[in-house]
């Protein structure tokens, strides 16, 4: 029976000597050297019949938050594609590679200057709040996306948790930096069934998207944090356009509409200032919004829910590891 002891430790040593265990780290035997997100393109698959998009996400999060490129049709089933240069904002959920459109609730986009916003959109160029982007300005990695804003002249950041979409904006010189809300995006099956905004104070703003598109009843909640105080917010529904719902001291705090807009404007900025902005989701209604943004994201380090995403993707990457032969 003394034997069992001895042969148990000369089986653990010869397995040591012939394979000895990475070291420790807290991606779990993956070394901080050995980033396997490197290795990741999300581009892959937005061009021709793909159908992905680029945005930010975690390994089985309920935010997608992506760019979004304002046009229907077969190829833009994501929101966005590679051969396209025009982009109209980010919104927050996306389906990647279904062959069949619907979600985009919730898009925001920075703009410099203040706009009318109770046109008709008939396409995208109707939009004011858009801009030309190249892809040379274009940077994507597990649970981060970057782009310049050309016509916008906005520096545009996005990453995430679970639950939350964590955007930053630098912005150029200008004495009317804004961000517009359209709850009435919609493209290809998608259209807005009833919209709500609630202007909570200067810096929080709740409401939801009621849709229907590839699922009948849609029901998405949400609450928008500011890192800056807001000065200025108008509002319009996009289903009846020409009608202002409100603007400034006439701005109601709670709307409900068909289809809402808003724009939201902020103090002057100088080259180099920063909005940054938190976007809770929920399912089930906007307390469960808020309650998501203030546990998931407590504070504003953007670079530090960055490198959160992606670690969570190292967690996930790490279950197959291939050693040896080539790069």
């Amino acid at each position: 029976m003394r034997l069992l002891p001895l042969l148990a430790a000369g089986i653990t040593l010869a397995a040591l000597a012939c394979d000895p265990p990475d070291p420790p780290s807290k991606f779990g035997g993956v070394e901080e050297l050995e980033q396997l997100t490197r290795y990741v393109d999300p581009f892959i698959g937005t061009g021709g019949h793909g159908h992905v998009y680029p945005g930010a996400t975690l390994p089985f999060g309920m935010v997608q938050l992506s760019p979004d490129q304002g046009k229907g049709g077969w190829d833009w089933i994501s929101g966005y594609n590679w051969e396209d240069s025009i982009l109209v904002g980010f919104s927050h959920t996306h389906l990647s590679g279904t062959g069949i459109g619907d979600l985009l609730d919730v898009l925001v986009m920075p703009v410099k200057e203040v706009f009318p916003i109770n046109g008709v959109y008939e396409d995208r160029f109707d939009r004011p709040a858009r801009s030309r982007f190249s892809h040379e300005n274009e940077e994507a990695s597990p649970g981060y996306y970057a782009v310049y804003l050309e016509d916008q002249e906005i520096q545009a950041e996005l990453t995430a948790t679970a639950r939350v979409g964590f955007h930053r904006y630098t912005f150029p010189t200008t004495p009317n930096p804004s961000l517009f809300l359209d709850l009435g995006y919609a493209i290809n099956w998608d259209r807005p069934v009833e919209t709500r905004i609630e202007v909570v104070n200067d810096t929080l703003v709740t409401g939801y998207r009621f849709s229907s598109g590839w699922a009948r009843d849609q029901k998405l909640f949400f609450a928008i944090a500011f890192s800056r105080p807001v000065k200025h917010v108008a509002l319009a529904d996009s289903g009846d356009p020409m009608g202002v719902v409100g603007t400034g001291e006439n701005t109601p705090s709670t709307t409900t509409a068909n289809a809402l807009r808003a724009l939201f404007a902020f103090d002057a900025m100088e080259a180099g200032d920063q909005l940054l902005l938190k976007v809770g989701l929920s399912y089930v209604d906007e307390g469960g919004a808020l309650e998501n943004l203030q546990a998931e994201i407590p504070h504003w380090d953007f670079h530090r829910v960055r490198e959160d995403a992606r670690r969570g993707w190292e967690r996930e990457l790490k279950k197959i590891l291939v050693r040896g032969g080539s790069e």
